[in-house]
């Protein structure tokens, strides 16, 4: 289970909802994802509710974003260490490598993307 990049357990189960604030998405299986670059646990809990702003279009795997949401959401990994923007914004980038294919083509584009624009949704307190 140890190697360079990140691990899936599995991929996430996903399905639309509709909320006051517009479309949102919601995590119909809990799935867990083992960072060997930072030898932590990210689990995303059943009924997770995500709203895709890191999700890359036309894309076969959600996963990436999915987790990358719960890490901006909640800036903690299981074991309650602190989890930094730059730490979640490095574990999107390797789970998208480790998806493969076009996904991982994009995935410096979006790595860059989310290094700019992220702060915006982290909040500068918490760098």
């Amino acid at each position: 289970m140890c190697s360079d990049e990140m691990m899936f357990y599995a991929k996430a189960k996903y399905e639309l909802i509709p909320s006051e604030s517009g479309k949102t998405y919601l995590v119909k299986e809990q799935f867990t994802v083992y960072s060997t670059r930072y030898k932590k646990y990210i689990t995303v809990e059943y009924n997770f509710e995500h709203d895709r702003y890191s999700v890359v279009p036309d894309l076969p795997d959600e996963t990436p974003a999915i987790v990358h949401d719960k890490l901006y959401k909640t800036h903690r990994f299981d074991d309650g260490s602190i989890c930094r923007k730059y730490m979640a914004d490095r574990i999107l980038k390797d789970l998208m490598k480790e998806s493969g294919g076009k996904t991982a083509r994009y995935a410096w584009l979006y790595y860059n993307g989310v290094c700019i624009f992220g702060i915006f949704s982290w909040g500068l307190c918490d760098l």
